[in-house]
């Protein structure tokens, strides 16, 4: 059962007519298929969903369908390769594109697999894209681009390869740390860094060279012994808004 609402699902109002549901479906499930350049699995699901429930909640609302041919409620298990075939006669729009046997994704039991994908300081930094190369049910392999955007936090699921033959498990990439960074730690999207200086250095003026993950080099002066040194937005971008970044926090640390 749809367990959302179907009328902003299909950004439609409570009373509208079955032709009106006929045609936002038709164009929101073209503009969100899974085979379509940027369409999304998720909210083409959604969409189709939202169709049958409309119908069905419509089909005695005489105001509504008063001359026109219902379908009625589909008992089996949901399909929505059956539900986009049926609506356009069976003929597959994309098949101009290359997809002459495409499934349509139904809903159906996977075993969700989580991969680590492991990210440098400096990849967080800018945002990378990663070619990974994923192994199938089958036996087979396939080469997906995993995008990690600017400022993504560690534990973040970036991508999610659905399930494109039946029983073929999904699979979900995490980003995870590079431990071999030693050069910075990050808290958020503040970076810490740790300068060692001896006693002689301390009791003078000097100034020091702090690092960063754009390869430029920050020249700071060192008046007094400080327990650490804030750096505004010199840290890692904010993942809600990469825009604006985090702080580069410098502590000392005497040998």
């Amino acid at each position: 059962m749809f367990d959302r609402n179907p009328y902003l699902a299909l950004g439609l109002q409570p009373g509208c007519t079955i032709s009106e549901i006929k045609k936002s479906y038709k164009q929101l499930s073209l503009l969100h298929h899974p085979d379509r350049p940027g369409g999304d699995p998720e909210k083409f699901l959604e969409v189709v969903e939202a169709y049958k429930s409309l119908l069905t909640k419509t089909r005695d609302d005489a105001d509504s369908v008063t001359g026109e041919e219902v379908e009625k409620p589909v008992t089996k298990e949901f399909d929505s390769k059956e539900v986009f075939e049926k609506f356009f006669a069976e003929n597959n729009p994309f098949q101009n594109l290359g997809y002459d046997n495409v499934n349509f994704g139904s809903r159906r039991e996977t075993v969700n697999v989580e991969v680590p994908l492991v990210c440098t300081l400096k990849e967080i930094y800018h945002g990378v894209t990663k070619r990974v190369k994923v192994s199938m049910k089958d036996g087979k392999t396939k080469v997906v681009d995993v995008v990690v955007k600017a400022g993504t936090e560690y534990g973040t699921t970036v991508h999610v390869i659905k399930t494109i033959e039946e029983g073929e498990s999904d699979t979900s990439f995490i980003v995870t740390e590079d431990k071999d960074d030693k050069i910075f730690l990050r808290k958020g999207s503040d970076l810490i860094y740790t300068h060692k200086m001896n006693m002689n250095d301390c009791l003078k003026n000097t100034f020091i060279r702090v690092p960063t993950l754009n390869d430029e080099v920050i020249v700071i002066p060192v008046q007094k012994l400080k327990y650490q040194r804030v750096i505004p937005c010199r840290g890692l971008p904010r993942a809600e808004n990469p825009k604006l970044f985090g702080n580069m926090i410098v502590q000392f640390k005497l040998t």
